[in-house]
């Protein structure tokens, strides 16, 4: 069976450009547009808010079981919050050795260390230490991430300002020894004070001894005086200026929280750079989860923080968790 001409005529293009490509005009005729996706309008399983929710409540959760949020959100999220060591170490070197803290400075070398030392209960007699002391102290001095303070005992200001003020100068005159020396004075039980029934007699010790030491010609620089008040001071006692506060001085069961700490310091003078926490009785068997709470609490509220398993003499020993206590220190 043959087709007439004019039957196929009635299908070939008309114009230009479908005569030249015939091809072309099959193609244009047979197209059709894919069809819509099935679930276009479908609203998402998960909304953004409910997203949000579930990020928050996994943070929440995460914090809880002691995970900090440096380990999870990016670093340019989370503030900074490094703790220094703040090390009484109130026995000889020839009894207890040092050696552990120069193995601590070189394993954890981006953690900043303040020691305390204290010879005789204070300096000692004049003019230096035992020879123990000078060159372990030498030593200490040669690391920039150390400052040593001289212990200084002022019996809650009742130790007259002579007799301070004679030990302040033992210490400065521990400079005229070659690279020997320390950086500032730890006045342990110094005074709280009292807002409300008046502590200006107590004020005016305090601001005495402070100013003797920052004048003081040999203490290293740069100077640093600390106070071991052990509780939050009276506002008066805040505001003389000490580089460092002790705030709490006490058992691991007896750490207050950081909204509590929060609270008293409010109306004192000082950041959380210069209040500290010396923390003994931890007990032994603590999980490093707690004690990575205990640091995480702690760094919220205070720059400084030293914690020992030792129930008793805290400051004349390394204890079981010294090492665990290192390692989860924010540097």
């Amino acid at each position: 069976m043959s087709l007439k001409p004019d039957a196929i005529e009635m299908h070939q293009p008309t114009t230009k450009s479908s005569q030249s490509s015939p091809g072309l005009a099959l193609y244009k005729t047979s197209y059709h547009p894919p069809p819509r996706p099935r679930y276009a309008n479908r609203k998402p399983i998960i909304t953004e808010r409910g997203f949000a929710w579930s990020v928050t409540l996994t943070l929440i959760l995460m914090c809880s079981i002691g995970i900090p949020l440096g380990a999870i959100l990016p670093p340019r999220l989370v503030t900074p919050l490094p703790l220094n060591v703040l090390l009484p170490l109130y026995t000889a070197p020839e009894i207890l050795s040092w050696q552990t803290l120069f193995d601590a400075l070189i394993a954890h070398h981006t953690l900043n260390f303040t020691v305390i030392v204290s010879p005789r209960s204070g300096p000692g007699t004049p003019p230096f230490p035992g020879a123990p002391y000078i060159s372990t102290i030498t030593r200490l001095n040669g690391n920039d991430r150390v400052r040593t303070l001289g212990y200084i005992d002022v019996a809650h200001g009742n130790r007259t300002n002579t007799s301070v003020f004679a030990d302040i100068d033992t210490y400065a005159g521990w400079s005229k020894q070659d690279r020997f020396g320390v950086h500032g004075i730890f006045f342990d039980r110094t005074p709280a004070g009292d807002d409300d029934d008046g502590d200006a007699e107590q004020i005016a010790y305090l601001r005495n001894i402070t100013r003797y030491a920052r004048n003081a010609t040999g203490l290293l620089e740069p100077k640093v005086v600390a106070f071991n008040v052990g509780s939050v001071p009276s506002r008066n006692v805040s505001s003389i200026g000490a580089d460092l506060t002790v705030v709490y001085e006490g058992a691991y069961g007896g750490v207050p929280g950081h909204g509590e700490v929060q609270g008293q310091l409010r109306n004192r003078t000082g950041k959380r750079e210069n209040w500290g926490y010396l923390v003994h009785s931890v007990p032994k068997d603590v999980k490093r989860t707690d004690l990575r709470m205990l640091i995480n609490d702690a760094r919220k509220s205070v720059g400084y923080l030293f914690a020992t398993d030792l129930s008793e003499e805290f400051y004349e020993g390394w204890g079981l968790r010294w090492n665990d206590f290192l390692e989860l220190l924010p540097s």
